[in-house]
């Protein structure tokens, strides 16, 4: 906002827009606010630290679903994306490559019950191919195949390292 005093003087405030997330969709990439809108000055790649929300309406989404996740560190640390899948749900992508598929409603109670989970069975360091908490208290579980490596870990064959 830019306010002239004559004779001679300019006064200029400037508003810096919270950022929240940096918003990928048809391999566009910009980062968002709190609301979901595009900040066109901000250069994705500066923002490294933000989380990285992945689809259609994930922009707008995001807003609701990211304090719930961030409450929670220790999961938060291992998310690699949140993708919006048919604008009603997410699932967490993880630095692992594992999968945490979350219900289309009630969020929370399904990442209470993931909590629960990583207290009694550490599921979170077990390693796993997904766990599906769409259906409220009955969570699956897939666990990685014993052929299976997680994206990223070195595979051992029977000349070694391959």
């Amino acid at each position: 906002r830019v306010i002239r005093l004559l004779p001679d003087t300019l006064l200029i405030r400037a508003v810096e827009r919270p950022r929240l997330a940096v918003w990928q969709r048809q391999g566009v990439v910009n980062v968002v606010d709190a609301d979901g809108r595009v900040i066109p000055e901000a250069a994705a790649g500066q923002f490294t630290d933000l989380p990285l929300v992945v689809g259609d309406g994930a922009n707008v989404a995001a807003g609701a679903t990211l304090p719930l996740l961030e409450s929670r560190p220790h999961l938060m640390q291992q998310i690699e994306a949140l993708v919006r899948v048919d604008g009603r749900r997410w699932d967490l992508r993880l630095r692992d490559g594992s999968l945490i598929q979350l219900p289309a409603e009630h969020e929370d109670q399904a990442l209470i019950e993931l909590d629960q989970m990583e207290r009694e069975q550490r599921i979170l360091e077990l390693g796993f191919a997904r766990v599906d908490l769409r259906v409220p208290d009955a969570p699956a579980v897939r666990p990685r195949g014993k052929d299976e490596v997680a994206p990223g870990a070195l595979a051992l064959t029977a000349g070694g390292i391959g």
